[in-house]
């Protein structure tokens, strides 16, 4: 219960920088303003609460009002508000002590770099409570998802006399959180074996575009870009970010006046109060409207004439990203305020030095309320951004993260991604997994085409990042590319005849026609998608000598709730089968082609734990997944079930899915792999399911259903033996008229029943079940069973620890399950169901503020706080960390960087010339 309070608690600590409501009335600065205790109550009361409650409500399971009234005062009390804000009349001068708090708090450096005070320190309990010390590290992982944690950061050096941006030098976007003993371990070397590219950045990369526009117009058509309708988001913030694209401008050329000349500048009102704006406007007035919070309402403003007008005025020159080698450079100079804030760079992004100066001249010159308060807008505009991007534990599931995908993916540079994921300097190697770009219906060849264009640019920039990596004298990450498959639901939806497909229509053929004829059947299109995708990549990493070394794998992501794992099970058996793949590069001398490695996501999101196993079991096993392949999240395998039956005590979901969980479990029980069931039961509720599906049960075995739920894993093929002619509707005892005179089913016809209209309505159908102690018995058993096969098999977990809090059922960082699938090393019980290989990794970076050293360090803090000895983690943390880099599908190779680059010369300059 203590952790499931602190979102709470840090919602609270934050609440006048990260919620919008205060941009359009700062009711902490008005609370200041009370002269005693009863004006407080009084405000506290009929202001206060009345905004604040519905901010909690939408965000944050409240269990009592009473508990956010006293976290508020205690947060922002009476007499500290009242004296520190100078009576209210300076609530800046409050909010930099309440934040230079809250850093020391949190912060120290260590070794050249901002660190996580991780340990309990001074007065912190004053206001942290029971949540200081060791909770700290929990705490930041939420902190750090709802919040611009740079603010802390300057606010810390600045406090500690670090008063130059050189010393920004000690912060990589990140507070770094590994102590000394942990860093020394993951010196040793990391592998980030479950990143997707596009995903692969952070926020400041998202900023610098939103704050540096080519075109800072209003764009009526970007709305849902801005706003979030789940959690309530949904005001437009459009306008308010274009005009904080002007705010920036604007403070960056009075910070750089006010340096120059400081004895002779006016304060910041002043210094832009004559200053006029070709189109009339005075500039005071624009600011005046941002500092009293006025509604920016659709395209109220010329928000891009005034944006172009300061750029001429200021001589500020953008470059495009990428546009120099030095990547560092090239974004410092794509950023609008570079030379006004003086920075290329070389001390840190120039956002972070805009912060820096801008908190500086706050703290040297408190006077300036103009000033402040119009950062702080832009702080609030900036927060409210941030979480739009940025998924916190809010609301679990896919479906939430998606759209959180979608918008911080929209714009990427892969090339300063890359760049950005290589300055890890613990990194050893990196798989980047990317989509083919392939559509529907389109053939091999077009696919291969694009396949190639996409791993040539990857490969030019990780070329061009190799010789500064070189001068850095560290080893060169090794890189690996894996293509993955995205998961989506049938476009046809589900009104399919199987008797109405044309067979002579293979899944190589493309165009119109094919894709009319290949809706017949459920997922045909897809699938037949899938295998092109499949045939492009395996042909194309076979064609250019040594590529395979580059393009190491296949996966398949996207919604669980889209596509079951059957869909895919041909596809990935082809990609296994050695009749699909080369031996050797024909003409080379022997020079040999990789085996593509397999992963998939399963277990991840789910309904139902048991479909959660289920999918994770049908994967290994009809994948034909062997030692070393592996399972991405596989979170079904490690949540404890009787905390999961706590939140899903009745559960909804299709009724093939329900009816899919119980054949499964049947046949692991019929196949004596331990599970000890009450047969009776399981049969009873299969077939009860089975009857609302198919009507008439004559022939209707619980063998011949799950002979039918297996043949699904097969690529469909027209039986020659049903007897097809014409019934009559009305007089067939089953509903569709063509599988057979004798209306007896099997599980041949059943198999077809799957690509028929008549009984895909009845099959995803919503039902609601209740998880009984029946039920629990059978989960319990399964993911045993499953862990089990798992251990033996080689089988690799891929944990994303940041992600998986977020997306799945763990309450927060310290409740990951990776601990509990394997305790070798840390628990004297040495069982086959808890010694699965498991590995640390980030999943999306940009979505979940997250880097691969400081996910190994929330899973050693959590293991400390559960109560294991610190020379047994260090450990456990070594095993797990080289089990990355060995289960890595890029091989570890001793090339020298000449040769390496000569290597990739030669495969971009194939691939330009072929594609």
């Amino acid at each position: 219960m203590l952790r499931e309070k602190m979102d709470l608690r840090i919602k609270s600590l934050l609440l006048p920088f990260t919620e919008f409501s205060f941009y359009k009335r700062d009711l902490i600065a008005d609370l200041a303003k009370s002269k005693d205790t009863v004006q407080y109550q009084e405000f506290f009361d009929k202001e206060i609460l009345k905004q604040v409650y519905p901010i909690f409500n939408r965000t944050n399971r409240i269990y009592n009002l009473d508990e956010v009234k006293l976290l508020l005062k205690k947060y922002f009390p009476q007499d500290k508000l009242h004296e520190i804000s100078f009576e209210g009349e300076n609530i800046s001068h409050y909010y930099l002590a309440y934040l230079s708090q809250i850093s020391q708090i949190f912060l120290t450096h260590r070794n050249g770099k901002i660190s996580l005070k991780y340990w309990k320190s001074g007065d912190e309990s004053d206001l942290l409570g029971p949540y200081s010390g060791l909770n700290k590290v929990a705490m930041w992982n939420s902190i750090d998802r709802m919040f611009t944690t740079e603010i802390l950061v300057i606010l810390y050096l600045l406090r500690n006399g670090m008063t130059e941006e050189e010393y920004l030098k000690g912060y990589h976007s990140t507070v770094h959180l590994a102590d000394t003993q942990l860093e020394q371990v993951l010196s040793r070397g990391v592998a980030e074996t479950h990143l997707h590219l596009n995903g692969g950045g952070n926020f400041n990369m998202n900023w610098l575009e939103l704050m540096s526009p080519k075109n800072n117009s209003y764009d009526p058509k970007a709305i849902d870009k801005f706003y979030d309708q789940v959690i309530r988001k949904d005001f437009e913030l459009q306008p308010y970010i274009r005009a904080m694209a002007i705010v920036r401008i604007l403070l960056a050329n009075y910070l750089q006046s006010h340096e120059l000349q400081p004895n002779t500048i006016k304060d910041f009102f002043s210094f832009y109060s004559e200053e006029k704006l070709d189109n009339g406007l005075f500039i005071k007035d624009f600011l005046k409207s941002i500092y009293y919070g006025e509604n920016l309402q659709g395209n109220t403003l010329d928000y891009d004439g005034i944006y172009q007008e300061l750029q001429r005025r200021y001589h500020l020159v953008v470059l495009e990203l990428g546009s120099e080698s030095d990547w560092k450079r090239s974004a410092a100079k794509a950023d609008i305020i570079h030379t006004l804030v003086d920075s290329l760079g070389q001390y840190n992004t120039v956002e972070n030095i805009f912060l820096f100066k801008c908190l500086r001249y706050m703290l040297s010159l408190e006077s300036d309320n103009f000033f402040a308060q119009i950062f702080w807008q832009y702080l609030r505009t900036k927060n409210e951004t941030f979480q739009i991007y940025i998924q916190a534990n809010m609301i679990r599931g896919l479906d939430n993260f998606m759209p959180y995908y979608s918008r911080a993916t929209e714009n990427v540079n892969q090339g300063l991604i890359i760049h950005h994921q290589l300055q890890n300097p613990f990194l050893k190697k990196v798989e980047l997994r990317i989509t083919t770009g392939g559509k529907a219906g389109e053939s091999k060849e077009v696919i291969k085409g694009k396949i190639a264009k996409r791993v040539k640019n990857i490969l030019k920039h990780y070329k061009e990042i190799i010789p500064d990596i070189e001068k850095e004298q560290r080893a060169i990450p090794e890189v690996g590319i894996v293509f993955h498959f995205i998961k989506k639901e049938d476009e046809q939806g589900i009104e399919k005849c199987w008797l109405d497909y044309n067979p002579f229509i293979g899944s190589d053929s493309y165009g119109p026609s094919a894709l009319i004829d290949k809706a017949k059947l459920y997922f045909k299109q897809g699938q037949d998608d899938y295998k092109a995708e499949m045939a492009a990549i395996r042909e194309l990493r076979e064609s250019i000598p040594t590529l395979s070394d580059y393009i190491v794998g296949i996966d398949a992501a996207g919604s669980e709730f889209a596509v079951e794992p059957w869909v895919f099970a041909p596809v990935f058996q082809e990609a296994r089968n050695s009749s699909t793949h080369k031996l050797l590069y024909k003409g080379t001398g022997g020079k040999r082609v990789r085996n593509l490695g397999l992963t998939y996501h399963a277990g991840e999101d789910f309904r139902h734990l048991l479909t959660g196993i289920r999918r994770v079991h049908e994967v290994v096993e009809h994948f034909q997944f062997h030692a070393g392949d592996r399972i991405g999240h596989g979170m079904a395998l490690g949540i404890e079930p009787e905390k999961w039956q706590v939140r899903n005590r009745v559960v909804i979901l299709p009724r093939i899915e329900y009816l899919e969980n119980l054949l499964w479990v049947w046949g692991v029980y019929k196949d004596g792999y331990g599970v000890k069931v009450d047969a009776a039961y399981l049969e009873q509720e299969i077939l009860l399911h089975a009857e609302r599906i198919y009507k008439n049960m004559e022939g209707i075995t619980v063998y011949n259903l799950w002979k039918s739920y297996r043949n699904k894993f097969k690529t469909f093929e027209l039986s020659q033996n049903l007897d097809v002619k014409l019934d009559d509707k009305e007089t067939s005892r089953i509903f569709c008229p063509y599988v057979g005179s004798n209306n007896m089913w099997n599980a041949e016809r059943l198999t077809h029943a799957q690509h028929c209209k008549c009984y895909l309505h009845a099959m995803v159908e919503p039902i609601e079940v209740e998880v009984g102690q029946k039920d629990m018995s059978i989960i319990t058993q399964a993911q045993k069973v499953v862990r089990e096969m798992m251990s033996r098999e080689g089988i690799v977990i891929e944990a994303n620890p940041t992600s998986n809090t977020a997306i799945g059922e763990i309450e927060n960082i310290f409740e990951h399950y990776i601990h509990s699938l394997n305790q070798r090393g840390l628990h004297t019980n040495a069982t086959v169901d808890n010694g699965l290989m498991v590995t640390i990794n980030t999943d999306d970076p940009t979505v979940f503020n997250a880097n691969i050293n400081n996910e190994m360090s929330y899973i050693f803090y959590s293991l400390l706080d559960k109560g294991y000895s610190r020379d047994d983690i260090l450990s456990w943390i070594d095993k797990v960390r080289e089990l990355g880099v060995q289960s890595s599908f890029v091989e570890s190779r001793q090339i020298s960087v000449s040769n390496r680059i000569d290597e990739l010369t030669y495969i971009i300059d194939k691939l330009e010339e072929d594609y």
